[in-house]
């Protein structure tokens, strides 16, 4: 009969909407309006909730498809240039998304795999920036030290030298003294000579 048919198109139509399975309930939901399922006792109120469903289904998936699509244009994105953290970043974003839309998961091991290289290029470059680092720390430790050296060459060279004049204006004020006392001891002797 009609009113047999249209109820199990009703009842075809609910266990659909149960579901996720976006075009087994879009089919389902043509059926039963073919069968006129609105004429039949809570018919309008069931198209009404499987109509509902078959938009969040619908929704859910254009999401699920822009998060993959998202996730896919990160990826390509990713290439580690300079701006490595935030390309780290921005897959990590499109990853979260793409996991709480449930994309596919093959599409997430993908996003997931290329994350990990790149965060594995952004540990390697850490590494070497802290190297670098280490090896200008040295280097300059190393200036530091020899220019110290040479200071300290320097100002022994400068003390040996200021010592050396020291004894040439002592020598030259010894002599100088000697001198004038020759000369006192003459004019004394000549003064004495003088007098007697």
């Amino acid at each position: 009969s009609i009113r047999a048919a249209r109820l199990a198109k009703l009842k075809a139509m609910e266990a659909a909407a149960a579901g996720d399975d976006v075009d087994a309930l879009r089919r389902a939901i043509k059926e039963a309006a073919a069968a006129r399922v609105k004429d039949a006792p809570g018919g309008p109120e069931a198209l009404a909730k499987a109509n509902a469903r078959l938009a969040a289904l619908e929704k859910a998936a254009a999401e699920r498809a822009a998060a993959a699509k998202a996730l896919a244009a990160a990826m390509e994105g990713a290439t580690g240039g300079a701006a490595l953290a935030t390309t780290i970043a921005a897959v990590e974003a499109a990853l979260a998304d793409a996991k709480a839309k449930g994309v596919d998961a093959e599409e997430v091991e993908k996003g997931s795999s290329k994350l990990g290289k790149l965060k594995a290029e952004a540990a390697r470059r850490e590494e070497e920036e802290r190297k670098r680092k280490e090896e200008e720390e040295r280097r300059r430790r190393e200036e530091e030290a020899r220019r110290k050296e040479e200071e300290a060459r320097l100002a022994a060279v400068a003390a040996a030298e200021k010592e050396a004049e020291a004894k040439r204006l002592a020598e030259e004020r010894r002599k100088r003294e000697a001198a004038e006392a020759a000369a006192k001891a003459e004019a004394d002797a000549k003064a004495q000579a003088a007098e007697e």
